[in-house]
């Protein structure tokens, strides 16, 4: 009589007698993990073809073999990103990567803390929207390239990976503060012929004030006003070379999405920019092709960045 195997623990490893042999498939895997540093199958359905039941396997060999990691912090936020087992990379599978596919990651996500559970929260979000944009950008032949595979140099020598991480020095009054920016993600997007066009993402959980008493608390209008100095300061280029850039919002709610818009637009002489542009996650997520969605402007105008 069959006897069906036992179900392996969800997030204790189990040494299988049976040595992994990676494929293709499972390095792609791997790469997509490390680039959105946590996943789930969902979105990895979606950027490696293949059937559902064959990668749910695959993954739990990743993990099993020590090359993936479920972070069990996501067991206290099983009612907000659903049931779906999140991953992330470990030391062994970044190793394995740099080796068989030459890549570059600047650090492993963390995942001890107390704030740990609520930061996955917010960076399976964040993976929601980078996702789909790869996912389009895939689909219509663009080039779309992510921060650890930008150039830091003019110079084709130069290779090391960038890291999105920078200071900026804010005036207000009688306030000054130097401020630290680390956006949530990045990527740009080319087509064959032509220039990339640089995109920062802000991902906005309702969780940080609009408004501070003063700049010293971090606040969206803080944050407003230190991308609007990196692009007074030419920041971005003198240390990355990005020459321009455009910073994309994306809310829970259509009313936070007006309180940050409002916030966004008293920084601007006549109350509108296109710098910033704004979308509701669930009406960005929901369009099939996330690369035609209309975004608004802090005024609420309608434009198409990302089909420019």
């Amino acid at each position: 009589m069959h006897q069906s195997r036992p179900r392996k623990p969800r997030f204790k490893r189990v040494t299988d007698s049976v040595r992994l042999i990676l494929t293709e498939r499972d390095l792609a895997i791997l790469s997509a993990v490390g680039r959105h540093r946590f996943i789930q199958s969902h979105h990895l359905l979606k950027l490696i073809p293949g059937s559902r039941q064959h990668l749910i396997r695959r993954l739990g060999r990743l993990f099993h073999a020590g090359l993936l990691d479920r972070p069990v912090q996501q067991m206290y936020v099983r009612d907000k990103i659903g049931q779906k087992i999140a991953y992330c990379l470990t030391s062994q599978g970044l190793k394995v990567l740099s080796e068989r596919a030459s890549y570059q990651l600047l650090s492993l996500p963390r995942q001890k803390g107390i704030t740990a559970a609520l930061s996955l929260f917010h960076s399976l979000r964040v993976t929601d929207v980078l996702v789909a944009m790869e996912f389009a950008a895939t689909a219509r032949a663009l080039a779309i390239r992510w921060p650890q595979e930008w150039p830091s140099g003019q110079s084709e020598i130069d290779r090391r990976p960038v890291r999105l991480k920078w200071s900026v020095t804010l005036k207000t009054g009688r306030e000054v503060l130097k401020t630290w920016q680390l956006p949530d993600g990045a990527f740009s997007l080319s087509s064959a012929d032509g220039e990339p066009r640089y995109y920062i993402l802000e991902v906005d959980r309702g969780t940080m004030p609009v408004h501070r008493k003063g700049l010293s608390q971090s606040s969206f209008y803080r944050k407003i006003l230190s991308y609007k100095e990196t692009r007074r300061q030419g920041v971005l280029w003198s240390r990355f070379h990005i020459p321009a850039f455009r910073v994309l919002v994306v809310a829970e709610s259509r009313r936070r999405l007006f309180s940050l818009q409002q916030a966004t637009a008293s920084t601007f002489k006549n109350r509108e920019s296109k710098m910033f542009l704004f979308a509701v996650a669930s009406e960005l997520l929901e369009q099939g092709d996330a690369l035609s969605h209309g975004w608004e402007t802090c005024s609420g105008k309608k434009v198409y960045p990302l089909m420019e």
